[in-house]
């Protein structure tokens, strides 16, 4: 299996007039000394509260929540509802921030909660973020299909 990675755009879900349709032909150069281990922005920050941030995100199947750069949620306005303690793969435990943040992949927009990543996190879109917009990882072509909303 490979990685996924997949553009999205995240902006503050409180402020969802600021939208505009991510173009692939203005996207910026990664900004020099990123905040979160692997995170390339495909546009720059510009320093006003809300505007949506286009960045690459590793599609995580296995990982429940996503994860996003704390400094870019936090040049966005987003702060954390609750702090959690999550247990890691290796058996340790870190606290994050979690909140939620409005995400749009491919046309399709939701608010998600999103783990707010220190410096050595890896940006990650994870399984609930995928469930939520419909979305699921196509093992073969690494891309991302549409599926189903099924309501129980």
């Amino acid at each position: 299996m490979g990685i996924t990675e997949v553009a999205v755009e995240v902006s503050n879900p409180r402020d969802q007039s600021q939208w505009r349709k991510l173009d692939p032909s203005t996207q910026a150069p990664a900004l020099a000394g990123a905040a979160c281990s692997g995170f390339r922005p495909t546009r720059g920050l510009d320093g006003v509260t809300g505007l949506p941030v286009g960045l690459h995100l590793i599609a995580d199947t296995g990982a429940i929540f996503s994860v996003i750069p704390k400094s870019t949620l936090e040049q966005l306005g987003i702060t954390p509802f609750a702090e959690e303690t999550f247990h890691l793969a290796d058996g340790s435990e870190i606290r994050r921030g979690l909140g939620d943040v409005f995400i749009r992949i491919d046309g399709k927009s939701r608010t998600v909660p999103t783990i707010f990543g220190e410096p050595n996190d890896t940006p990650l879109l994870g399984a609930t973020a995928l469930e939520i917009l419909g979305f699921a990882v196509d093992p073969r072509t690494r891309k991302l299909e549409p599926t189903k909303l099924i309501l129980l």
